[in-house]
């Protein structure tokens, strides 16, 4: 069994470091250029490979549809289950937030609260991250 090598770093000749692709998949994850990641990430158990699975799973698989917009039972919802909502979330975020509010694979109602409470964080992680790092893919996702 061949085992593949993430990305690692690199440094151009401008002296920035770029990172691996993997962290911009954990991070702040674009779900068209990240999908051969997380397809190798299936076939590793690596921790990297972990993360990058549970930054899918938990994130960016609601980041699919960018045209969804909250629904008065999203806001219901949100307001039922008192989650704390930023108020600096993407459009593609919110769209994702109302993917994962109406995603009833979650489990029961403490299972699907989490998950929305999960996506919630890893949404805020992706927006400080490309404050940091200036994500180019548009959505801060």
């Amino acid at each position: 069994m061949a085992v593949v090598t993430p990305p690692t770093g690199t440094k151009p000749a401008s002296g920035a470091v770029t990172k691996p692709l993997t962290y911009v998949c954990i991070f702040a994850p674009d779900p068209a250029r990240c999908e051969p990641v997380y397809r190798q990430a299936l076939k590793d158990s690596s921790p990297e490979s972990i993360s990058v699975r549970e930054a899918y799973e938990r994130y960016a698989k609601y980041l699919k549809d960018p045209h969804n917009t909250l629904s008065d039972a999203d806001r219901k919802f949100i307001k039922a289950n008192a989650i704390d909502m930023p108020d600096d979330l993407t459009p593609a975020q919110l769209s994702g937030l109302h993917n994962v509010i109406n995603d009833r694979a979650t489990g029961g109602a403490e299972d699907h609260k989490a998950a929305v409470v999960n996506f919630l964080l890893r949404a805020g992680e992706a927006n400080i991250y490309c404050g940091l790092d200036n994500c180019k893919n548009g959505n801060n996702s």
